[in-house]
């Protein structure tokens, strides 16, 4: 998998104030805290010099931290500056792993969930269909349209608009096509006519009549659009909700990765893959809202795994009960104690399996309070590959 290194001065300084006041993991420890230092002035220093403060005690020689976060994950290379102190480095390298990041899972024990609930799948479909869009859809429409952009724009993206809605609301004949065909649609180039046209994605020419096609990009060429990425998104009963759609000034959303290599993981396939997971958490988020009794089933069920990204797990109910109803996309409530903090978590369901010793639940975890949990959970998965990696 490719990785960017970054070594250049003022691009680390700003990842370092970006991640002040994060959780880092050594190879060794968790619980690592940075703190960017200043000048008595208040002028940075000429090397990218951090504090690094923990609850227990510091090594003596950290060479390097590491931070997982939902996009991808960030090493820190250090340098010690002082031999007499175990808090004072220089960062002189960071290396970001791409959004398509796959994460490993590691096997643990003695770790359980803890005062289950469960709710059933919500059919925001429906909502929509006797509602419309409500107020509730509409500020998490606002968010999700804001996040999708502001990342982007951090990737080297140039966004100048993301427009988020659903196909009922749809009287375009480009995209009636994509609500009957459920695929997505990029133009790269408008001034040119260049449409992304490999794998699934929709290619109007022959779909499309000519003045249609003509109509559509002069149209974005007044608004000076240049580009145009529609990705179409679906609960997890494989339904069709709605659409993200986003939009820029310059060709290929003003990304290099999607001009010069869109092809290679960091291309198109990583750009799809964020909006898609985005879009899983976004529905998430919808559905969360509109539960309106969460039922008990359980005090306690053992987590048998668990991703690096701290967002996955496989909880095994024990048997003595019917879990059979359970199905993908269902809702669970639980809490898991962490360093003697009780943390509460919302999850989906996502595969139900039987075997010996119970039902085994795949689950992914999309919010949880207090919200520094999921990161507290990565941190514990990223320690335990690190030391099977090292042993």
């Amino acid at each position: 998998m490719k990785k960017y290194i970054i070594t250049e001065t003022n691009t680390l300084l700003s990842i370092v104030d970006k991640l002040s006041g994060k959780i880092f993991s050594s190879n060794k420890e968790t619980g690592y805290v940075i703190t960017k230092i200043k000048t008595q002035s208040g002028e940075l220093n000429p090397f990218v010099s951090v504090l690094l403060k923990r609850r227990g005690e510091i090594e003596n020689e950290i060479n390097k931290l590491y931070i997982v976060l939902k996009e991808n994950k960030i090493q820190f290379k250090l340098k010690k500056v002082n031999p007499q102190r175990k808090d004072l480095y220089n960062v002189y390298e960071v290396v970001i792993e791409p959004l398509t990041r796959i994460f490993d899972r590691v096997k643990i024990e003695n770790i359980h969930v803890q005062n289950i609930y469960y709710a059933p799948f919500v059919d925001i479909t429906t909502i929509l269909s006797l509602y419309g869009k409500t107020s509730i859809i509409n500020q998490k429409s606002h968010k999700f349209q804001s996040l999708i952009e502001s990342t982007l724009n951090r990737y080297n993206y140039f966004i100048t608009k993301v427009n988020f809605g659903f196909f009922f609301a749809v009287n375009s004949r480009l995209m009636n096509c994509l609500a009957d065909e459920k695929v997505p649609y990029f133009l790269q180039d408008a001034h040119f006519r260049t449409f992304y046209k490999e794998r699934n994605f929709f290619n109007p020419d022959g779909k499309l009549k000519e003045k249609v096609i003509d109509q559509m990009l002069e149209s974005l060429l007044l608004q000076n659009v240049k580009s145009v990425l529609i990705q179409p998104f679906f609960n997890k009963r494989g339904t069709l909700l709605g659409y993200v759609e986003i939009q820029s000034n310059l060709p290929s959303l003003g990304s290099p990765n999607l001009s010069e290599e869109i092809e290679p993981a960091t291309g198109i396939d990583a750009l799809m893959n964020y909006i898609e997971q985005q879009c899983e958490d976004f529905n998430f988020e919808l559905e969360l809202d509109y539960v309106k009794d969460w039922t008990f089933i359980l005090e306690k069920g053992n987590i048998l795994d668990i991703s690096q990204d701290g967002r996955g797990l496989g909880v095994l109910l024990p048997e003595g009960e019917n879990y059979s109803f359970f199905e993908s996309g269902y809702k669970l409530k639980f809490s898991i104690l962490i360093n003697q903090t009780e943390y509460s978590f919302f999850a989906g369901i996502r595969n139900i399996k039987t075997g010996e010793g119970g039902y085994r639940l795949g689950i992914r975890i999309y919010n949880c309070y207090p919200v520094d949990g999921i990161q507290l959970l990565s941190s514990y998965a990223n320690m335990i590959i690190q030391k099977n990696t090292i042993s």
